[in-house]
C-alpha cells in the first residue's frame, strides 16, 4: 500500500486478514487528515513499514511504531537528467531572460506547502542587490484563485517583473529548469525533495527552507545551505552569497552526492526489503 492515504483500504485489509506492507511518504501535516482509529491501525497493523527518509520515520516512531520500518529514498533516473547548455540558452530566449541575469528556480504546484510567498519575499531581498535577478517557478497550480493571489502579492512587492511562472508540459520541465543558476526550495514541509536532487544534478547551488527531508540530500555546504524558519531575509543572504561569490560550490560533489539516490541503487535496495521481508514471513 503506497500512502497513509488509503485508510479504507488498510481497513479492508485487516478486516481479510491480508499481509500489508505499507509504504510512507508523509509528514505530520498529511497524517492530521485520519481519525485516531485509523492512525492507530496504520501504525499498528502493517507488517513491514517502509519510510522514504528519515524524516518520515521519525513521525512513525513518534506515533508508537518501534519495529519493523525501514528507509527507502525515492529513486531518481540521474542519467536522464543532464545538464544542457544548448537547451539553456534556448529557453532563455525563449522567455526573454539575459544569458547574464542570475536565475533562481523552484519547482513544485503552487500550493500553500510549498510556499510561494516565501518565494516572493526572497525574490524582493535578492533583486534589492541585483536587480537583473529573474525567479522562475515551475509548476502548475491547482487552484486558479490562488495562482491570481500570489500573483497579486508579487506585484505588490514589486518583483513581477522579475517573477516567471511557468505550467511546463512533459519534457519541457526539465528545459525550463536547465535555465538555472540555482536553485531555491521554499517548502513549508517536505519528507524528501526529489527536485533538489534534480537542482544537484544539473550543477545548481541549492539554498533550501529547512522543510526536515532536505536535510537527508543537503549535507555538505560546498553544494548547499540549509535555512531554518522561513526566513527570507537569512535565505537571500546565503543565495547571493553563491551569485557573488563568496560561498564556494563545487558542482562535480553536487553532482557526485547524488548517486545514492539513483535509481538504479534504490532498485535494489527496494527488492532486499520486500524479499527480506516475504522470506522471514
Amino acid at each position: 500500500l503506497n500512502t497513509i492515504l488509503s485508510p479504507d483500504i488498510l481497513e479492508a485489509a485487516e478486516n481479510n486478514k491480508i499481509d500489508v506492507i505499507l509504504h510512507v511518504h508523509e509528514l505530520e501535516h498529511m497524517f492530521r487528515l485520519l481519525s485516531e482509529s485509523q492512525i492507530q491501525r496504520l501504525i499498528r497493523y502493517p507488517g513491514l513499514i517502509i519510510a522514504n527518509s528519515n524524516a518520515s520515520k521519525k513521525i512513525l516512531m513518534k506515533l508508537g511504531r518501534q519495529e519493523n520500518i525501514e528507509i527507502c529514498y525515492p529513486p531518481v533516473d540521474t542519467a536522464a537528467v543532464i545538464k544542457d547548455t544548448t537547451v539553456r540558452n534556448a529557453y532563455r530566449k525563449k522567455m526573454g531572460i539575459s544569458q547574464k541575469s542570475f536565475v533562481w528556480t523552484m519547482c513544485g504546484t503552487l500550493d500553500e506547502n510549498k510556499n510561494p510567498f516565501l518565494f516572493i519575499d526572497i525574490a524582493r531581498q535578492v533583486i534589492s542587490v541585483y536587480p537583473d535577478a529573474v525567479f522562475l517557478w515551475i509548476g502548475n497550480a491547482n487552484d486558479t484563485a490562488y495562482e491570481k493571489t500570489c500573483k497579486e502579492r508579487a506585484e505588490e512587492k514589486g518583483v513581477a517583473k522579475n517573477i516567471r511562472w511557468i505550467n511546463p508540459v512533459g519534457k519541457e520541465y526539465l528545459h525550463y529548469f536547465n535555465t538555472a543558476d540555482g536553485f531555491v526550495l521554499t517548502s513549508k514541509k517536505e519528507s524528501f525533495s526529489l527536485v533538489t536532487v534534480e537542482a544537484l544534478l544539473l550543477e545548481l547551488p541549492v539554498v533550501a527552507n529547512d522543510c526536515e527531508g532536505v536535510r537527508e540530500i543537503i549535507n555538505d555546504p560546498l553544494t548547499g545551505k540549509i535555512v531554518p524558519g522561513e526566513n527570507a531575509v537569512n535565505m537571500a543572504k546565503e543565495m547571493i552569497a553563491f551569485m557573488n561569490g563568496s560561498a564556494i560550490f563545487n558542482p562535480a560533489l553536487a553532482k557526485e552526492s547524488t548517486k545514492r539516490f539513483d535509481i538504479r541503487v534504490i532498485e535494489k535496495e527496494w527488492n532486499r526489503l520486500i524479499q527480506h521481508y516475504l522470506t522471514i514471513h
